[in-house]
This record gives C-alpha cells, structure tokens and sequence, in this order.
C-alpha cells in the first residue's frame, strides 16, 4: 500500500551506493509498512552502524509509539553488551516519569536525591489514616499507631510528608489489603511537637508526649533512654506545631 501523497519507495540493494537526497516537500527516506514488518531496517555485518542518525538542533533519533506496552526506542543487545548507551557533557540520561529496573543497578559516582528522609512502610493499627508529622509508636503486631504517653520505649519514627520534606527513599514499599503509612527513620522530617512539658530549644532531645501523637523534650533523662526520636531543628517557646527535627532513635 502506497500512503496518501507519497511516494513509493524502492529498496537500494545492500551491493549499491546510497544516493543523497535533500529534504523538501517529502523526508528524503520514507519507510512505510502496514504490517509486522519494520517500515526501515538499517543492516551493518561488519563494525559499523546499523543506523545512523544526527540532528543539529533536534534529536539525533527519535521515537513515537503510541501502542501499548511497547516502546518509542527500543535496545536489544544480544551477546552481553549495552542495550542503550548514552554519553553527554550534560545528563547521559534523562527520564520525564516513572522509571523501573528488574536487576542490579550499579553506580560509581553519587547519588542525589532531594528528599530528605530515609523512609520505610509500615501497616497501620486498624488501617487508620495517620497524618503526617504524627509520631507513631509499634503494636503487639507490629502495627503503627500514634503515640499515646511520654517515654513510650516504642517509638518507631514520624510520618513522612509534612511541611516541605519528602522522604528521599522509601524502603519496603508493596501493596497490602490494610492501609500503610510510611515512616522517616533517618534524616530530616518534620515532627508535631508540644511544647506544654518543655520550652524547646534547638539541639534538644524528643520524645513522645502525653498529647497523641505530639513529641516533646525529654526531660527526665533516666526516663528518656530508648525512647528518643531525634533532635528538634527548631525551637518552640510554646503551644503545638509542626516544627524540623533531625530523626535519631535512640
């Protein structure tokens, strides 16, 4: 089938010289196919390029596809070398959305990450809705709820997510039939504090408090051994708020 407008283009043996060809009305090389086959193939049997492709203000090669659970680009390297393989100046990669890896990934530069927080999943008692900031304390089946008495030895860490942090990396996260609450474990996060049983200053040690799900400073210091969340980030002269803490259960 010829498309509308177009014309048919014939195969140059793979024994001929390519003509060049400058695009103006029609691409100079148009491939087109209305079945399984490849509407373009690009064939190389020594060291050289398959298919070539340069831009000088737009991409080098580019992929639409619009059906699904296929690929715009596809990389397939069948005897152990790199599927894709991208070099820049700049970004090597860049990826605009979700991104999944069934294997190792291995890196031998840093890793950044603009949250804030090391954060994992738990279950929640009941499959209660736990605000961020809440401290949260473990169950007999450890399950989370939020913390009800001061000094509670079973401090497990602040919901992730209030003010302006986000956690940086979310361990053991899958789906469950009860509702899960994902909790900052190390880093920075932002804790309800009270400030009833303590004027807080910067430095000090939290711990849970008498108001749910509230952390306080720890005082009694006998009292306060194992059920330490972190350090406050900012002081608190009186009253409730959601202030930074530095998470360090201890």
């Amino acid at each position: 089938m010829t498309p509308p407008d177009q014309k048919t283009v014939v195969a140059v043996p793979v024994n001929k010289p390519v003509v060049e060809t400058e695009a103006q009305a029609h691409p100079p090389l148009l491939g087109y196919s209305d079945s399984i086959t490849a509407a373009v193939t690009g064939i190389n049997t020594t060291t050289g390029n398959g298919v070539l492709g340069k831009g000088t203000n737009g991409d080098g090669v580019h992929g639409i596809s619009s059906g699904g659970n296929v690929s715009g680009v596809a990389g397939i390297h069948t005897s152990g070398g790199k599927g894709v393989y991208g070099s820049s100046t700049g970004y090597a990669g860049f990826f605009d959305g979700n991104v999944q890896v069934n294997g190792k990934m291995t890196v031998t530069g840093d890793i950044f990450l603009p949250g804030a927080d090391c954060a994992e999943q738990f279950d929640s008692v009941g499959g209660q809705v736990i605000d961020p900031g809440t401290l949260v304390v473990i169950d007999e089946n450890g399950a989370l709820a939020e913390s009800q008495k001061p000094y509670d030895r079973k401090v497990a860490g602040v919901v992730a997510g209030a003010g302006t942090y986000r956690p940086g990396i979310v361990l053991d996260k899958q789906p469950s039939e009860t509702q899960r609450v994902v909790i900052s474990l190390m880093g920075k996060a932002y804790c309800k504090v009270d400030a009833a049983y303590g004027e807080i200053e910067i430095g000090d040690l939290l711990t849970s408090s008498p108001s749910a799900g509230y952390a306080m400073k720890a005082s009694d210091h006998e009292k306060a051994f194992g059920t330490i969340v972190g350090k406050a980030l900012r002081p608190l002269a009186s009253g409730k708020e959601i202030i930074p803490i530095l998470i360090a259960l201890q």
